[in-house]
């Protein structure tokens, strides 16, 4: 976990630091990294449909 002051950011360090977000995660950092994962969940499914 990572503090700025107030605001916490979790990431996942094994064997690449990556965002990992965790109840008590910032707001805003929250709300990105579930944005940044859904895209990215959105890509894989949209990429691997038939067409």
């Amino acid at each position: 976990m990572v503090y700025k002051g107030v605001e916490r950011e979790t990431y996942n360090c094994a064997p690449d630091c990556e965002r990992r977000i965790t109840l008590g995660d910032s707001q805003g950092y929250f709300n990105t990294t579930l944005g940044e994962s859904g895209a990215r969940t959105g890509q894989a499914q949209s990429g691997s449909q038939p067409h």
